[in-house]
């Protein structure tokens, strides 16, 4: 089955068609991609996480550029969340330096690198952002906030 989503909601994009292979890479298995990712890392690790999210990025129906970095990044933070935060904080490293573009990475590697204590680390990331993307205010009020928080 095939859906056509209106403009209205896929934004100013033309028409574009969705199907399951949207949202399960092409897989017939009704899970959402990020618990299919979960349970790759839980089986066979990172590497076979990443790998299985890039192939969810080459879908054709994909989002590229925000697809995997954001699969990703999730499959971090529930690792995080899971009291296995040095494989969490690999996994948002990895995604990085994939995606460096991605803002979904690069916030995420200033949240790490500060909760690290390497402040000076996140600052330069999100410099560097804020500098490549003057008009991100999201990106400038947490550059501001984590540098208030080091000032206290």
């Amino acid at each position: 089955m095939t859906i056509i989503w209106p403009n209205s909601i896929r934004g100013s994009r033309p028409e574009t068609k969705v199907s399951c292979g949207t949202c399960h890479a092409g897989r017939t298995d009704p899970r959402r991609l990020p618990d299919v990712l979960w349970e790759a890392y839980e089986k066979d690790g990172i590497d076979d996480a990443i790998a299985l999210a890039e192939l969810a990025r080459i879908e054709p129906t994909l989002d590229e550029e925000v697809l995997s970095p954001g699969l990703l990044d999730s499959l971090a933070w529930r690792l995080n969340r899971s009291n296995r935060e040095a494989s969490g904080h690999a996994l948002i490293e990895a995604n990085y330096a994939r995606f460096p573009r991605a803002y979904t990475a690069v916030e995420s590697m200033a949240f790490i690198l500060a909760d690290t204590g390497r402040e000076q680390e996140a600052f330069a990331v999100l410099e560097s952002w804020v500098e490549s993307n003057p008009d991100h205010a999201r990106a400038r009020r947490l550059l501001v906030d984590l540098k208030s928080k080091t000032e206290d």
